[in-house]
Formats: C-alpha cells, structure tokens, sequence
C-alpha cells in the first residue's frame, strides 16, 4: 500500500490544479479581479527557480490556492510565483495589470502558438519609457489564444510584497486609467494651489511658520507620489535606479513634518525636553534613511518604524502644550491621530497582516498624509486670525493709552493754573501783613523754589512723555492711511470686477441671441412638423445641445445634438455642429442619417485638427429622416449613443432603437461608421428625440431620473395631444428636481408624424 502513497499524491495535486478557476473576458468593458480561486501561489526561497522546473508537475515545486482576500505576502526577499487561467472570449486584445507600482521586478512567462515560453519583465528597474504600456502601474499585453490558457508570475522585491491584479481589455483599463490620473491630478492641483497659497502670506507677513508648511507638502507629496508609483513615471523616468533610494526620500518627508510641527507650536520656548528630543528623533530618522544605500529592505522596515516614533513624539508633544493652553495645538492632535491610522495600516499590510478593502491598503498613507495636510491647513488659517485679532487688540491698546496721557496733561494743567492763581492772590495782601509774615513768605519763597524745581522735573517727564506719545500718534497715523489706502484700491479692484462682469454677461446674452437664431424659428419648426413639442432647458445663459430641422428633395431630417461641455464651450461647439449639418445636408443633399453621422464625424476630426492636437472634443447625436407616402411614413434612423423612442399609431408599447456606442469626434480616432435603421410606420406615430441631460438630472438625495423612468413615463403619456405631453413631462421634471441644481443642458422632442 505504501507503494502508492506518492501516486495517490500526484493525483491529488493534479486535481486541485485542474479545479483552478478560469478567468473569463467576455465583453469589451470587462475588468475583473484575479483573488482566492483564481489564483494559485507558490514561495521559492532560494529566487533560483525557472519556469521549466516551477511547470514541471513532476517536480518539487507546487502551487496552492490564495487562502486571502489579497496576495499580500508581506515583506520577503523569496520569489513568489503566481499561477492563473485566462479565457478571452471578448475578440479583444487583453492585458494584465499588478496595481502595486512598487515590485523591483515582475516576470510573466505565457505560452506561445509554437508551445514556446514567452518572457515579458517589468519592474521598478527598468525605464519607464520601456514599458509596453504607459502607465503608473505594470500592464502585460496578453497572447490571444483560443480556449482557456494557464500564464505564470514571478514576483520578487524588497519591499512589500502586495500583488492585487486584474484583466481587462485594452478599452477597459483605458476608462479606468483615466479615472485614475484625473482623481490623482485634482489632488496634485490642489497641493500646488495650498503651495502657491501659503508662499504668498510668507513673503507677504515674513511669518516663516509658512515657509515650513510648504517645505512639510513638498515632502509629503514626494512621499505620497513614490506610493502610488508617480514619482518615477514624471519625475525620473529613464533613471530607474533612483526607485532603490525611495525609502531615503521617504525619511525626508518625515523631517519636514517633524520640525513644521515645532515650529508651528513654538515648542522650543513652551517645552525644551521635547524640542531636544525632536533634535534626536531626527538623527534617527537620518540614520535609518542612510541605511538604504547599504540595504532597501532594512531601510524600508527602519523607515516605517521611525514614522511612527515621529508619530509618538510629535502627538505628546503637541498634547504637552495644548494643556499648557495652546488651543491651536488641537489641530495636531487630530491630525497625527489620522495620519497614525493610516500609517498603521501601511505597517499591517506591509506584514501581511491586513489584507482588508484594495483602495485602503494600497493608499492609505497618501489619503492620510493629504488629509492630514488639510487638518494643517485649517491650523495656519486660524494662526492667521488671531494675528490679525491680537493686531487689531495691540492697535486699540496704543489709542487708549495716548487718550489717557492727554486727559494726564490736562488734569495737570489744571491745577497748575490754580496754584498760579492763589499765589498771585497772596501778593495782594497788605504791606503790613506783607511784613509781619515776612519770615512765612521767606519760607514759603523756599517752597515755591522747591515746588518750582519739582515742576521742571515734572514737565521734563511731561515733555519725555509727550515725545513718546507724538510716536506713537505718527505710527497710529501712518496705519490709518495706510488701511485707507488699502480700501481705496479695494473699491477701485471691485469696480474693476464690476465692470469686466458686466462684460462677460454682455458678451455672454449676445451668445445667447446668435445660438437662439440658429435654432429652427418657430414658423420653419410648425411647417415641416405640424403638431409637435420641445422641451429646450439650457443649464447656463448658452447651450450645448440644440436641435437641426431642414427638408430636402421631399424628405424630412429632424436631429437632436449634445456637444461636450455646457455654457460657452459647448455653445462653440453647437455652432460648428450646426454649420456642419447644413453643409453636408443643404450643400451635399446627404439625406441618410448613418452617411450624415460619418460625414459629421469626419468633418468635426478635420475642423477641429483632432488627429494633431488630441483634441477631445464631440457630441452625441440622434437623428432621423422620413419621407411620407399616402399610406405609410418611410423612416430611417441612426445614433450617436443617444438612443430612439417611437410609438406606433393605433399601440400603446414605447419602443427603443439602440444607438451606435460610439461618439462624433473625441478620443477615438479612426474612420467610424453607424447603422442606419429603416422602418415604415403608419400615420399617426410618435417619435421622441433626446439629449443625456433629462435622464442625468438628479434630485436632492443624488439619484438620477434615469433611462427607466423616462421610458414609463413617454409610455404613460403618449396618447396626449403633443402641447399635453410637454406639460406633463416638464412638471415631472421639476417634482422629480424639486428645487435642486441643473446639472446638464437638456432637450426633449416630442413629433407626431
């Protein structure tokens, strides 16, 4: 029995390997996770295995299932292999995307036609501008083969070792790297803002607290940059080398943090132990932080460590001087508890230890350190308001002082005249008083010489006095005109905005007349239309959307068109989306909706110089053309992505013609070409025509109208006179909006053929 053992072994691992679920892509927007079945992981210790032995079922290497939510194997020197089936059934190119931009080094062997192993490498050691696709994190182009095929990973770094994946096509991740970098380029926008904010009240107050906090964002953002892998894809992309020292940069970012706080809560006059303990907390940091030129995984460890001893030191002491009644220090509190928390979870999952939601584990830190930057930001601006309040304190202290000097100056003046007078009245007292109290009169002589001298020294303190006092009231002068001064050029820049505002409003109601006169007047619309409504409701003064009428040659083109953008934007381009209408269909007497949508994308890629400039701009349009007979009405539509809603004369079912997912102009270069839908309906039908922003609209508690709620109501309402159904469909607007902001331009028409 014995004999067997290994047999019945080998069969057991043969199973669980054929038991691997298989990754499958069956549409162009699919994007999925590869997490727990789907993954099979194998540890080689040694980092000297090839893909001969790892594939080898005979071998010792084997795989097993991911037992975690996340490949987090923590920090490792080992190489981990990676094991996971794909079956692309989309018609589309594929790829695999690791998220952790931070892997020294990534492998990926997957099988040519010829049975060959084909090796693809990524890392952080190779130039970015090497990799087959641009992007923050690492995407492999996959093989297109037929049926499920097996592909293998090999990872190996020395820092954590997280490995979240996913595959998708190509359409795919470009929709979500977009998202992406958007999301990452407001954050960095705004950064940049608080710099340029914060620099402008240093060199205008001279305050250096501001210098620090600007020098903490520069570091904090080099930390948060080297996280998320933007680091090397702007800053050094051709020196990869550079990727070993980011542990070092790193430590940078937490000396800045360190003496912002110091220096903000005046620590080394309100307490000298922890100012001193700041000093030596830095050496560490500096020490740890050179530590990466001798080993990256040590100074990775040492580096995380010593963030949260910056964390310790900076919390008490800030909590030492907010008992001391630094109110301001409060706001330090709060923000070395945020960016504690978050900084526990780089740590954990560094470990292998936390393996919780994907966006908490890979940015934590960076979502900590800008909301910790925030918390800071909301601190100096409260610094600055009781500058200015201490200010207005310090000038009310000096005017009440130099009133009461001068009611000082009066009181004495006062009674110096009344001692004046009683002595003049002794001098008229008779001789011989004069002479019998001549002896009292030499003795009081003494004391008017003694008063008289005590006067000079008191007037020369009057005058020292007054002098300071003359100070003073020169400063408090010079203020005065100097805050008038101010006003006046604060009155003189809003009449200035006054004006320029006036202009803009002139210029934009002007826009607004030329957009109205392009739209079909009403007399051309009751013509060609006969009974029929239009729910026009742009979001600014000018308009992105607008509707086109003409007939040509007995046929009737009717379209609806959203251009990109709203306001004056997307009022530019209604015009040139206007112009170009009438030029392919009143010129060119084009009459078929899905040539005229081709022709309009074309011409929209060469007036705008699209393939040169990447500009993105387009529209999506619904249009439709119909010719009646005597019997029936011969109708041909095509869309845009915006779709078609008909009812037929003598039903009660709202039908839908699906559009074409594809936009006039924008990202998507290349010849497009539509379908075009031909029907013949009787007399009496409904057709309904739209822009996105009905269905976009959103009420209070941000819920959309939606596709589906327009549907039931154009069915519900369908059988109205036309001038009926554009009431009911504008008043469940407004109860649906219910007083909430207009989101989008939009347009609704209603026809009855």
């Amino acid at each position: 029995m014995t004999k067997f053992l290994p047999l019945f072994c080998l069969l057991f691992i043969q199973f669980r390997l054929l038991a691997q679920e298989a990754i499958v892509l069956r549409g162009a927007n699919d994007l999925v996770d590869l997490k727990m079945a789907a993954l099979y992981v194998g540890e080689d210790p040694g980092a000297a295995l090839g893909i001969g032995e790892v594939t080898n079922r005979l071998g010792p290497f084997l795989f097993s299932p991911l037992g975690q939510a996340l490949p987090n194997f923590g920090i490792t020197t080992s190489a981990v292999w990676l094991k996971f089936r794909v079956d692309n059934q989309s018609g589309q190119p594929a790829y695999l995307e690791i998220r952790n931009p931070n892997i020294a080094r990534l492998i990926l062997y997957q099988r040519q036609v010829s049975g060959q192993w084909q090796a693809d490498t990524l890392g952080t050691q190779q130039c970015f501008n090497d990799r087959p696709v641009s992007a923050s994190t690492f995407q492999f182009p996959l093989l297109h083969q037929v049926g499920p095929e097996d592909y293998y990973l090999r990872a190996q770094t020395g820092r954590t070792m997280l490995l979240p994946m996913r595959v998708g096509t190509r359409y795919a991740f470009t929709s979500a790297n977009h998202q992406h970098d958007f999301l990452f380029g407001i954050s960095y926008g705004m950064l940049l803002i608080v710099i340029i904010y914060n620099l402008y009240f240093y060199l205008t107050l001279g305050e250096s607290v501001y210098l620090y906090y600007v020098i903490s964002i520069l570091g904090m953002s080099l930390a948060a940059a080297n996280l998320t892998g933007h680091s090397f894809e702007y800053l050094w992309p051709n020196h990869p080398w550079l990727n070993q020292y980011v542990p070092l940069m790193n430590s940078l970012g937490g000396l800045t943090i360190l003496w912002f706080t110091a220096r903000f809560i005046e620590l080394q006059t309100r307490s000298p132990f922890w100012y001193r303990s700041y000093w030596l907390t830095s050496l560490f940091i500096i020490l740890a932080g050179l530590t990466n030129l001798y080993s990256e995984s040590l100074s990775h460890i040492l580096v995380l460590a010593l963030w949260l001893a910056v964390f310790v030191v900076t919390f008490f002491s800030v909590l030492v001087v907010y008992r001391q009644g630094y109110r301001l220090a409060l706001f330090f509190v709060i923000a070395r508890t945020i960016f504690f928390s978050s900084l526990s979870i780089a740590i954990l999952s560094s470990k292998g230890l936390w393996s919780g939601h994907l966006v908490v584990v890979l940015y934590s830190l960076p979502i900590g350190l800008a909301v910790e930057m925030v918390v800071y930001a909301v601190a100096l601006a409260q610094k600055l308001r009781e500058y200015r309040h201490a200010m207005k304190q310090s000038a009310a202290a000096q005017a009440n002082t130099f009133l009461e000097n001068q009611q000082l100056i009066e009181r004495q003046k006062t009674e110096l005249e009344e001692k004046v007078r009683q002595r003049t009245a002794a001098l008229g007292l008779s001789q011989q008083e004069l002479n019998n109290k001549y002896q009292e009169l030499a003795q009081g002589q003494e004391e008017i010489l003694a008063q008289r001298n005590a006067l000079k020294v008191q007037n020369k303190v009057q005058e020292h006095l007054h002098r300071r006092l003359s100070a003073n009231e020169q400063v408090l002068r010079k203020a005065y005109l100097k805050l008038k001064m101010s006003e006046e050029k604060g009155r003189e820049q809003n009449e200035e905005l006054k004006k320029t505002n006036d202009k803009l409003n002139k210029s934009i109601e002007a826009a607004k007349v030329i957009q109205q006169a392009i739209l079909p007047y009403e007399l051309k619309a009751n013509l060609l239309l006969k009974e029929y409504f239009v729910i026009f409701r742009p979001r600014d003064v000018v308009s992105g959307d607008f509707f086109w009428l003409n007939k040509i040659n007995g046929i009737t083109v009717l379209a609806a068109v959203d251009c990109t953008g709203h306001g004056v934007p997307g009022a530019f381009m209604s015009l040139i989306a206007n112009t170009l209408l009438d030029k392919i269909v009143r010129v060119w007497q084009v009459t078929n909706p899905a040539e005229i949508l081709t022709m309009l994308n074309e011409e929209v890629a060469i007036v705008l110089r699209q393939r040169e400039t990447g500009n993105s701009e387009g529209m999506d349009v619904c249009i439709c053309a119909w010719e009646a007979s005597r019997d029936l009405v011969h109708l041909t539509f095509a869309g845009a992505k915006r779709p078609l809603y008909y009812v037929e004369a003598d039903s009660n079912i709202l039908k839908t013609i699906k559009p074409d997912r594809l936009s006039i102009g924008g990202t998507i270069q290349g010849d497009k070409f539509f379908t075009p839908h031909s029907l013949s309906l009787d007399h009496g039908c409904r057709l309904y025509l739209t822009s996105d922003g009905f269905v976009d609209q959103s009420n209070r508690d941000r819920v959309r109208f939606g596709s589906q709620r327009l549907e039931t109501l154009l069915a519900q309402c369908h059988h109205l006179p036309m001038t009926d159904q554009c009431n009911v469909i504008s008043q469940a607007l407004d109860q649906f909006q219910a007083g909430g902001d207009q989101r989008d331009d939009i347009l609704v028409i209603g026809v009855h053929l």
